[in-house]
């Protein structure tokens, strides 16, 4: 009966997805005529493609010479024509052709510990792409998915021309880095790009060392503009001015986008904080009709006013910025001052631009270098507004993590359960460990019992008042009802705390899933008092 199973093509694929390595694979395959076919399927699906090419060909046809990759230590091995060799024939391609080329699916780039690298010579490539007749994709027709993250842009340079040769017209998924200064590949990719048409998946990214200066990828696009992309779910790509963003709004599948702007491209539309609902309207452009998920790193500037092209009407559920916001500003008052605007006018555009029946996930880090903005003296009672962020009620999860501070107040604590009675995870962080929170812990327990699903919570309050008899009246008597029934990970940033032991009691007597309790701490000095407070309370719940 077993032996029987193991004729069936699709219990034996399984089998060898199970193998992990392919020296087992290879020993399986070896196994008995009936698991040589699909144990070579699985071997060659995904392959480093050059090694594997060249031990297929004729020995008399090609040789390694060893090199050293510039300014690294990384030996290569460069395949050349075999001085005094004969000339690669079409039929020294055959055994690969016919036996090995059409069961690749997926080509990755060789990793750090991949060492040697194995990349082919410019002769050797022109020897090849002859001999296939200069068809693309000829060495790999039935790719599904092409991945090429070399760790070197040296590495990149003198691989990259050797790509038209593995892909295929069905190729799905293309992960791609470019050193965009480098003419040959810009033209390469355009090349490469208008040979897949049904083309779902695409990631271009710079190599850090290329983004200094006139880049002509970056600068044209045309090849984003030159074809529909009608497939495309899935692109992400480096900087974008405003001239492209009504091309990407029409693509018609478009669901993840994944954007780095690393110099000021899109201009704000307005920067009131007072726009009624149909002047968002004359501004914002129909389009994005099928996108969810949005990746924005870029300047706040950048990020806020794309947001502003957006159409109200989308249907993003998960957007996630990392901004950095500009301090040329002398005087830290006035860097903090913009900060302030800026960020609030970033919340506003929340409010006006993205549909609250979609959204679900929300979250906004501030990627500033660190000490960026100093403490002022006069901090005073202004904190960010997040009273715009109430609209969204099927949030599952808001993360605010910006230089200026964000928290609650005494107000807005009932607002919290009743505008995102979903959420799951809360993140507000206040910065500055110099400004006082406006809420306390009855607050805390409020948010934390109402709120029925928030599992993860990130909130400065007022902790040196538990114990203090007119606040812990309400609370003395523990009830069921008062139970925080999903709590698990709280973390207080720069929350005053007076006694441990009486924190510790009250966090034990009401949040009984909880995991784990931290705080903002250096770790470049010994901790302060109040640092060592909330270890003690922190170490008392890892006892209980």
């Amino acid at each position: 009966m077993i032996h029987q199973c193991l004729n069936i093509p699709e219990v034996l694929r399984l089998v060898f997805r199970g193998i992990t390595t392919r020296k087992d694979m290879l020993s399986a395959a070896l196994t008995c005529h009936a698991f040589l076919e699909p144990g070579l399927d699985e071997i060659w699906s995904c392959i480093n493609p050059f090694r594997p090419l060249i031990s297929c060909l004729p020995g008399d046809t090609w040789e390694i010479r060893e090199e050293m990759m510039p300014e690294s230590s990384v030996r290569l091995e460069v395949v050349h024509l075999r001085t005094n060799g004969r000339v690669l024939t079409p039929d020294d391609l055959k055994r690969y052709l016919e036996f090995y080329s059409r069961r690749i699916r997926s080509v990755y780039s060789p990793a750090v510990f991949d060492v040697p690298v194995t990349v082919l010579s410019m002769e050797f490539l022109r020897v090849l792409e002859l001999a296939t007749h200069l068809r693309p994709g000829a060495f790999s027709p039935l790719l599904t998915q092409f991945v090429w993250k070399p760790y070197s842009s040296n590495l990149l340079i003198k691989t990259f021309p050797s790509f038209s040769l593995f892909f295929g017209p069905g190729t799905e998924i293309l992960h791609i880095d470019i050193c965009s200064s480098e003419p040959t590949q810009v033209a390469a990719l355009r090349y490469i790009l208008n040979l897949l048409p049904l083309l779902k998946d695409l990631w271009v990214d710079a190599m850090p060392l290329q983004l200094e200066g006139a880049d002509p990828f970056i600068s044209e696009y045309g090849y984003l503009t030159s074809f529909p992309w009608n497939d495309l779910e899935t692109l992400r790509m480096p900087d974008l001015n405003k001239n492209i963003i009504p091309h990407l709004s029409t693509l018609p599948r478009l669901t993840n986008l994944t954007l780095f702007i690393n110099e000021p491209r899109i201009p704000l539309l307005y920067t009131s904080l007072s726009l009624d609902g149909h002047e968002v309207l004359s501004m914002a452009r129909p389009g994005f009709e099928s996108l969810q998920t949005l990746h924005i790193i870029s300047a706040v500037e950048d990020a806020t006013g794309f947001l502003q092209r957006l159409h109200p009407g989308n249907q993003i559920r998960y957007l996630s910025f990392s901004l950095t916001f500009p301090s040329n500003e002398i005087d830290n008052d006035t860097k903090i001052t913009n900060y302030r605007n800026q960020a609030q006018l970033l919340i506003q555009t929340f409010r006006a631009h993205l549909n609250p029946r979609w959204l679900r996930e929300l979250e906004v880090y501030d990627s500033s270098e660190s000490g960026e903005f100093d403490e002022p003296l006069e901090l005073g009672s202004r904190m960010l507004d997040i009273s715009p962020l109430f609209k969204f009620k099927e949030l599952r999860e808001l993360a605010l993590s910006l230089s200026d501070g964000v928290g609650l107040t005494v107000a807005q604590v009932s607002l919290v359960p009743a505008s995102w009675p979903k959420i799951e995870v809360l993140e507000l962080e206040n910065v500055f460990a110099g400004r006082q929170p406006r809420i306390d812990h009855v607050h805390l327990l409020e948010i934390c019992t109402k709120c029925r699903f928030l599992s993860r919570l990130t909130l400065a309050i007022d902790a040196s008042r538990v114990g203090e008899g007119d606040r812990d009246s309400g609370i003395a008597v523990c009830r069921r009802d008062d139970l925080v029934p999903a709590l698990e990970t709280l973390y207080l940033g720069h929350s005053p705390i007076e006694s441990p032991s009486l924190v510790t009691s009250f966090l034990v007597a009401h949040f009984p899933k909880l995991k784990g309790i931290y705080s903002d701490r250096s770790r470049s000095r010994p901790p302060t008092k109040y640092e060592e407070r909330w270890q003690a309370v922190s170490g008392a719940l890892s006892d209980q």
